[in-house]
């Protein structure tokens, strides 16, 4: 990385999964991040690790092996995120919409601690996402509509993501044309919600303003639907 860092997979003993190590300073012993056999707090414990990638913060994105059965074989495979300061974070798993089977993850991260990754979908075909929620975290899948066809395949790699949060891949479109493209973050979320519901993993760019800062807004009962507060509509507490 930009700050000197190193990620690399090892085995500690052969024929034992993969540890995850993070190295430094030349000459100083790397630090163990991810232990096979540890628990992972998705479920179960780690069984291997492979495709790391780090951040100029020493943060590391990568694809682990998840024994579920206590035969320290993979029966699972997780996106985490782990730094030598905290516990491994669970970005997305197959437990849910996603699968790591007969795909290239890649996981990147940025400076700024945006993901990117590639998983198959369980529900057919395989996409770029920043997180666990296969609809708002999506970058593309195939089958999306791009530049007038629609997607039949691309690549992805670590190296396709700035610290601008703009991912860059390879794909080839169902009208046989092929190019390299670049998806931009978007500069907002419209977010709808119902009483008492919580909506997280929105990325509102996670920039600094230089001090604090606040979302605000007014919240009301939108009875003709427009998305606009009309004088007839009243306030919500």
């Amino acid at each position: 990385s930009n700050g000197g860092s190193l990620a690399f997979t090892a085995q500690p003993t052969f024929g034992f999964p993969s540890d995850l190590f993070l190295g430094t300073v030349a000459g100083t012993a790397p630090t163990r991040l991810g232990h096979s056999g540890s628990s992972a707090s998705g479920g179960g414990v780690f069984a291997g690790f492979r495709e790391p990638a780090v951040n100029e913060q020493g943060i590391v994105t990568v694809l682990a092996g998840i024994d579920t059965n206590g035969d320290s074989i993979e029966d699972t495979r997780a996106v985490y995120l782990f730094s030598s300061t905290g516990s491994p974070t669970l970005i997305a798993d197959e437990n849910g919409p996603f699968n790591f089977v007969n795909v290239l993850p890649r996981p990147a991260v940025n400076d700024a601690k945006v993901l990117a990754f590639v998983a198959g979908l369980d529900a057919g075909g395989y996409g770029i996402f920043t997180g666990a929620d296969p609809v708002a975290d999506k970058v593309i899948a195939t089958g999306d509509p791009l530049l007038g066809s629609t997607t039949s395949s691309f690549e992805f790699s670590r190296f396709g993501l700035n610290d601008l949060g703009q991912i860059a891949f390879i794909a080839a479109l169902a009208d046989q044309r092929e190019g390299v493209y670049r998806a931009d973050p978007a500069d907002r979320h419209i977010v709808t919600v119902t009483d008492g519901q919580v909506l997280d993993r929105l990325d509102f760019g996670n920039a600094s303003l230089g001090g604090a800062a606040a979302i605000a807004g007014l919240a009301f009962e939108d009875s003709d639907g427009d998305g606009q507060l009309d004088e007839n509509e009243p306030l919500m507490a």
